[in-house]
């Protein structure tokens, strides 16, 4: 059985891997190149860690990434910390990238197209057909990997356009060294700031807000920073390494998992919000689920794969709306400082 993955992110990356462990010939089509870059927080929760470990993919804890232990929450003079049940990795998307796609490199039966244009997909009933370059090619299924706005979803009329307010995101890196084991969260009324170590001499810094709260222009990067005195005293910004970016808004999913013979995947499936800090981690789990089960594809699979999204769902709507109410997160800061194991009981739920 020959397969096609669209989209070389770590999830179409994983998703490949685990087809090709599963016996079939997979074609792994990228539009750029890679290591892949992307806007993101580049933290990595302890059960997407234990995916790339088995897959073989390993980190070196110094300039390649950094350990965490838990997440630290900081609104205003309240903060509340929490310790995750097995550690947790930073690592700049780039290198997570480089990583993986050297772990693809030594499988004979994963062929690699990147810098490639796919022109036309069709969803017959007996094979999925792709046109690359003036030629069409047959596959019995394909993966679409392609990301928060995805053009398979667009062309196969799966396209879900959520209930506003939408959120955005942005991040941008500094060459300073971490000053916490943990992952730290500051909130303001209408920003969320995210610190990731990503290395022993880099951190990451990332933004998440709703659309409607702040204008996305010229001055938006001193607008963000401006919403964090706190943090602000913490940076260098004579280290920034000057890539901030922008990204969003978080708009559109996916209404099908399964359209003919074209699976949805990651983000192209669905991408809700970064508040959480799950969904590579997510992304990984719902690869491995169809990987395994495509070609027999039934409810009780497809209900194993929802199960992780109703899940994801339930903790971003809790977070969002700790976002939304100053009063209710500060309630919400004080009644778990009194009880920390539950904190901590809160996190490991996040991540199972």
């Amino acid at each position: 059985m020959k397969v096609a993955v669209i989209g070389g992110g770590p999830v179409g990356l994983v998703t490949a891997l685990y087809l090709e462990k599963q016996g079939y010939s997979v074609d792994l089509y990228e539009k750029g190149k890679w290591p892949r870059d992307k806007t993101c927080g580049q933290g990595l929760m302890p059960s997407g860690i234990k995916i790339l470990k088995k897959l073989g993919i390993n980190f070196k804890t110094d300039l390649e990434s950094r350990p965490f232990n838990g997440i630290s929450y900081h609104d205003g003079p309240l903060s509340l910390m929490g310790s995750l049940p097995k550690k947790g990795f930073g690592i700049e998307r780039k290198i997570l990238s480089q990583k993986i796609i050297d772990k693809i490199r030594e499988k004979s039966n994963i062929n690699l197209y990147p810098n490639t244009t796919i022109t036309e997909t069709s969803n017959n009933y007996d094979m999925f057909r792709i046109k690359v370059d003036g030629e069409h090619r047959n596959y019995d299924y394909a993966f679409a990997c392609d990301g928060l706005n995805s053009t398979l979803r667009k062309t196969h009329h799966n396209r879900l356009v959520r209930k506003g307010p939408w959120r955005m995101g942005a991040r941008e890196h500094f060459l300073q060294a971490p000053w916490s084991d943990k992952v730290e969260v500051y909130w303001s009324e209408k920003v969320e700031a995210y610190v990731t170590p990503v290395s022993n001499t880099k951190v990451e810094i990332a933004f998440l807000w709703f659309e409607e709260a702040l204008p996305c222009g010229d001055s938006l990067r001193d607008t963000l920073w401006k919403s964090f005195p706190e943090l602000k005293e913490k940076i260098h910004f004579n280290k920034s390494q000057g890539d901030f970016r922008g990204y969003g808004p978080f708009s559109t999913r996916s209404k099908d998992i399964k359209v003919g013979r074209l699976f949805f995947l990651g983000d192209a499936y669905c991408f809700l919000d970064g508040i959480t800090g799950e969904g590579l981690s997510l992304g990984f789990k719902g690869a491995q689920i169809v990987a395994n089960n495509f070609s027999k594809w039934n409810w009780f699979s497809e209900l194993r794969f929802k199960l992780h999204y109703w899940h994801y769902s339930f903790m971003v709507t809790l977070a969002l709306t700790l976002s939304h109410h100053t009063r209710l997160r500060r309630f919400f800061f004080k009644m778990f400082k009194k009880v920390p194991r539950g904190f901590d009981f809160l996190l490991s739920l996040n991540d199972l």
